[in-house]
C-alpha cells in the first residue's frame, strides 16, 4: 500500500487506500519529517501485518506516549528523562562506548545517515529498511548491527522498554557466491619461486624477491594482510618458534595506524619450519623490536599493501595465468586448510575469531566433505 504525505494548509496528512476507500489521515503535525516518518510506519507495519486500522497509534500526541503493543505486547515506553529520538540516543551510547578516535569513523556515518533521514523515532526502523538498496550488503549489514547493539543497551539502560527493532530485521543479501577461493599448494610454489626469481619484475627498485618473506609469512600464518605488515620483531618468541599476532596496520580515513586487531583479540601462531627459516634470512643482528618485521624495499615507514597488490601481485598471478585473487586470500587458504583438517574450532582459534559463526560461514564447506554415491 503507498502512503503519500501531502500539505494540507498548515499541516500534513497523510493519504492512503483502505479496503477500496480513501483515506485522508491527520497526523497532527506541521513538520514534514514528522510527517514523512510515521508515512513509513504506517507501511511498514502494513507489510508486517500489524497495522493499526484505527490510526490511534499513528497521532503524534500517541506517538509521545506509552502505546500498548498489538496483542498484549509490552508497551512501547521511552521514561522522561531519557533520550526522545534515535540521534540522541544514539550520541549517548557513542559516549558511552568511548570508542577510540581512530575507530569512530564508522560510527560518525551511521551518525550522519540518521540525521539525513530525518532524524527518525527510536521505535522507527522503516527509514533503515528504504536505504536498503541504497548501500552495499555489508555496509547495511553492519550498520544494522550498530542500531541493534544501540537499542540493545537502551533496554538494558531502561532507556527504552520496547522491542528491538533492529534485531528483527532481515541481513541483506549480496547474492554473490562465497569469495573463498583458497590457492592450491602447486598455486602458492608457483607463485613464491616467480617471486624469488624476479620473473615478471620490471623495476629495479621494487624487485619481487624483497617480498617473498611477507608472502610466504601470509601462506604460512593465515593472518590478516594489516597485521602482517604490523609485524615488529618483538613479537616473535624464537624459543617457542611462535608469532605473537596482537595489533594490525589499519587503514583509517585514508591513514594507516596501527590499532589492536580486527576483533579485538590476540594470539599465538606456531612457525612451521619454512617460515622459521625465512624470518631468520632477513632477521638483523641486533633488531629493534619495535622495529617492523617486514620493511618497505625504498623508503617508508611500512610495506604499502595496496601498492604490493597492484605492482607486485596482479603481476605474478597475470603472468602466471592464475586466476586472480587478493592476497586476503592466502588467510582464507591457511584457515580452510586447518578447517579441514583439525576442524572448526582449531580454524576459529588460529583466526582469532570470537565464535564460530564466521568460521562455519566461510569453511563448513571444507569440513568432512560427502562423497555422494554413484547410482546411475
Amino acid at each position: 500500500m503507498k502512503f503519500s504525505v501531502n500539505l494540507d494548509k498548515s499541516s500534513y496528512r497523510i493519504d492512503f487506500t483502505l479496503e477500496g476507500k480513501r483515506k485522508r489521515f491527520y497526523p497532527g503535525t506541521t513538520d514534514e519529517l514528522t510527517a514523512l516518518n510515521i508515512a513509513r510506519r504506517m507501511s511498514y507495519e502494513w507489510e508486517q501485518g500489524i497495522f493499526d486500522t484505527s490510526l490511534a497509534s499513528y497521532k503524534v500526541t500517541a506517538i509521545k506516549q506509552p502505546n500498548p503493543g498489538k496483542h498484549g505486547d509490552k508497551p512501547s515506553q521511552i521514561a522522561p528523562d531519557s533520550p526522545r529520538c534515535l540521534l540522541e540516543l544514539w550520541d549517548r551510547w557513542v559516549d558511552y562506548l568511548k570508542v577510540p578516535e581512530d575507530s569512530l569513523h564508522h560510527y560518525r556515518n551511521t551518525r550522519a545517515m540518521i540525521r539525513k533521514s530525518g532524524n527518525p523515532a527510536i521505535d522507527d526502523c522503516t527509514w533503515f529498511l528504504d536505504l536498503k538498496a541504497q548501500y552495499a550488503p555489508s555496509t547495511w549489514n553492519l550498520r544494522k548491527s550498530y542500531l541493534k547493539s544501540c537499542l540493545e543497551w537502551a533496554i538494558r539502560e531502561e532507556f527504552y522498554s520496547g522491542k528491538n527493532i533492529y534485531a528483527l530485521l532481515k541481513p541483506a543479501r549480496g547474492g554473490r557466491e562465497d569469495r573463498v577461493k583458497p590457492f592450491t599448494k602447486e598455486e602458492i610454489q608457483v607463485i613464491i619461486e616467480a617471486m624469488e626469481s624476479n620473473r615478471f619484475c620490471k623495476s629495479d627498485v621494487f624487485k619481487h624477491s624483497h617480498y617473498v618473506p611477507l608472502v610466504k609469512f601470509l601462506f604460512s600464518t593465515g593472518v590478516r594482510t594489516g597485521e602482517a605488515i604490523g609485524l615488529r620483531w618483538k613479537h616473535i618468541d624464537w624459543a617457542r618458534r611462535e608469532v605473537l599476532i596482537a595489533e594490525s596496520l589499519s587503514r583509517v580515513n585514508g591513514v594507516r595506524k596501527r590499532k589492536p586487531t580486527k576483533t579485538g583479540e590476540t594470539g599465538w601462531v606456531p612457525m612451521t619450519p619454512s617460515l622459521y627459516e625465512a624470518l631468520l634470512a632477513i632477521k638483523p643482528e641486533s633488531p629493534n623490536p619495535e622495529a617492523l618485521v617486514f620493511q618497505p624495499p625504498a623508503g617508508g615507514s611500512y610495506i604499502n599493501p595496496d601498492n604490493f597488490r597492484r605492482r607486485i601481485w596482479r603481476l605474478v598471478l597475470e603472468g602466471l595465468g592464475i586466476e586472480y585473487r587478493y592476497p586476503y586470500q592466502a588467510r582464507h587458504t591457511v584457515l580452510s586448510h586447518i578447517a579441514s583438517k583439525q576442524g572448526l574450532l582449531a580454524a576459529a582459534k588460529v583466526g582469532r575469531h570470537k565464535s564460530l559463526d564466521m568460521v562455519s560461514k566461510h569453511y563448513a564447506r571444507f569440513v568432512d566433505r560427502v562423497d555422494m554415491p554413484d547410482l546411475v
